[in-house]
């Protein structure tokens, strides 16, 4: 995805996008958070309560609760979840 989006944690909180890609065969989701700071990006989504449903676009996910990456990347914050 390259268009900006918002993702819509298990909360209902929202935060901007533009790279959310699934991958269930592995099980992996790949994201990138824009618009904040690194701390609070690991803060969110290192949260299983946050994460066990996330929402972008047509994509709903269940389960991507363990954080296995985490970097700055350009104006945004690279995100590797896995269940």
């Amino acid at each position: 995805m390259t268009t900006m989006n918002k993702i819509i944690t298990a909360s209902g909180d929202t935060y901007d996008t533009d790279y959310f890609v699934v991958m269930p065969n592995l099980p992996i989701c790949y994201l990138r958070v824009l618009n904040l700071p690194l701390d609070r990006v690991r803060e969110v989504f290192s949260n299983p309560k946050e994460t066990s449903c996330l929402i972008c676009g047509d994509k709903k996910i269940f389960g991507y609760i363990k954080l296995k990456d985490i970097f700055q990347e350009g104006d945004g914050v690279k995100v590797m979840l896995k269940k």
